[in-house]
């Protein structure tokens, strides 16, 4: 390992091994990152360790949404961390792999990799994706049926959470940490190995051809982001 990075690794535990050590409390925004404190900076206490996550947005409202055959992402337009030009090549695989054309791909965000996304659906023709920029996403949450999540970095996943409290069901990656405490595989939504965009086609597929599971999950993702707003109510 170059000197450099064990230098700059140091440098890291050091300085949160520091703000633990100087804190009254040290505030997250999930539970999940608490081991992942613990583990940079080499501490054997988290006494101090509390999480408040993201607070959600919308009222409570256990009520059935008219769903439609619309899956959605929304996401600001930074590749880094939102993956959109990843989703759009799940899209992409999905639509010449499966013989479905009834269902269509919304993405609901602004920024400046507009462009490039719009160049990616262009060069490579494909159809059923919409970009409808800045907007109110409540709408886009109540009729859409599947939430395609393909970040990987974020705090505390707020646009995760309010699919969810609107019966959306969720597909995302298990390289994002973000995700951990939330998301339970064939139990609230699909949870898919890194970069597996074959299994993440496939998963799309059999939620669209299984409306029984499709229900089951997005009732149970209900109750998890209901679960959530109990849990943190002050």
């Amino acid at each position: 390992i170059p000197l450099r990075l064990v230098g700059s690794e140091m440098c890291i535990r050091d300085r949160y091994k520091s703000i633990y050590k100087y804190s009254d409390a040290l505030v997250l925004l999930s539970d999940a990152y608490i081991p992942i404190y613990r583990s940079i900076a080499n501490l054997k206490d988290s006494s101090k360790m509390v999480s408040i996550p993201n607070f959600l947005s919308f009222d409570y409202v256990e009520r059935n949404y008219s769903k439609t055959n619309e899956l959605l992402i929304v996401a600001r337009f930074d590749e880094i961390s939102k993956r959109i030009l990843l989703a759009l090549k799940i899209w992409k695989h999905f639509l010449s792999t499966y013989d479905v054309r009834d269902w269509c791909l919304t993405i609901v965000g602004y920024g400046e990799w507009e462009s490039v996304y719009k160049d990616f659906i262009n060069k490579n023709d494909i159809v059923n994706v919409k970009l409808v920029g800045r907007d109110d996403s409540k709408k886009y949450f109540e009729r859409s049926s599947i939430l395609m999540f393909t970040s990987l970095l974020e705090g505390a996943p707020l646009s995760l959470l309010e699919a969810m409290q609107m019966k959306v069901v969720p597909i995302a990656f298990d390289d994002c940490m973000a995700i951990r405490g939330f998301l339970i595989n064939d139990v609230n939504s699909k949870v898919i190995k890194s970069l597996d965009i074959s299994e993440y086609s496939r998963s799309i597929y059999d939620l669209i051809t299984n409306e029984k599971l499709r229900c089951k999950l997005s009732e149970n993702a209900f109750t998890v982001s209901y679960t959530h707003l109990r849990a943190h109510e002050t």
